[in-house]
């Protein structure tokens, strides 16, 4: 997986379904997060959820191919 693809390039799987994602915002704990799927990549998506305050961390793993999302 390329995370610095645009979300909309990003190649998340046939069951994920961004072909028609809009920009928008993600709310987490509060907090809000906006991203633009034809200009963010999903590096930049997950820094700014890292870095947002909500309490949140974002992660992938390479070698397992998946994400972990974890409390702080």
């Amino acid at each position: 997986m390329n995370l610095n693809a645009t979300l909309q390039n990003a190649h998340l799987g046939a069951s994920t379904q961004l072909g028609g994602l809009q920009a928008g915002t993600l709310q987490i704990n509060g907090k809000a997060i906006e991203y633009d799927p034809a200009k963010d990549s999903l590096a930049a998506v997950m820094a700014r959820i890292n870095n947002s305050g909500s309490g949140v961390r974002l992660s992938y793993s390479p070698g397992e191919d998946r994400f972990e999302c974890s409390n702080l």
